[in-house]
């Protein structure tokens, strides 16, 4: 008889050790997909700003329909591309300062300087064209404005 009981206990154990490992793969499983989901989630995110803010570094938008507003705006010395598009921005002149921003540095490259000075922009000037306006080039390397696109296609 206590053989029978060592089976029955024997069996039972089995049982209970098969029970606790499919529940451990099944939790192990379940772990797995929330954290894909979230990953999933996490990335599409990640994506969609980083389009959002290329598109917009790229585009051309303009804060007003022609003929806009007049704006004057002066450019110190001692002001840098950051300082600038953060005036731009209180101004009204652009959207948003950090894309201005990355426009001067992407758009202007090292071979441009901003120009100090007062300026009269408008509202619905494009940011290559108030770019244009304020930038000038560093003797050392005129030939590379036609690349950068700095020249309107009427130049």
């Amino acid at each position: 008889m206590a053989n029978t009981s060592d089976k029955k206990h024997s069996a039972s154990s089995k049982v209970r050790k098969q029970k606790a490992t499919v529940g451990i793969i099944a939790g192990s499983v379940v772990f797995r997909i929330i954290v894909i989901v979230f990953l999933i989630i996490l990335i599409s995110f990640a994506v969609g700003k980083t389009y959002r803010f290329g598109y917009r570094l790229f585009s051309q938008e303009t804060m007003e329909a022609e003929p806009g507003t007049d704006i004057k705006v002066l450019i110190t010395e001692q002001m840098d591309s950051d300082t600038v598009a953060k005036l731009f921005e209180q101004k009204g002149l652009v959207s948003d300062a950090v894309i201005f921003g990355a426009q001067l540095k992407f758009f202007t490259g090292s071979s441009y300087r901003l120009t100090p000075g007062e300026y009269t922009l408008n509202t619905s000037m494009p940011p290559r064209e108030m770019i244009n306006a304020i930038c000038s080039e560093s003797p050392a390397e005129s030939t590379e404005k036609e690349y950068l696109g700095l020249y309107d296609e009427a130049d």
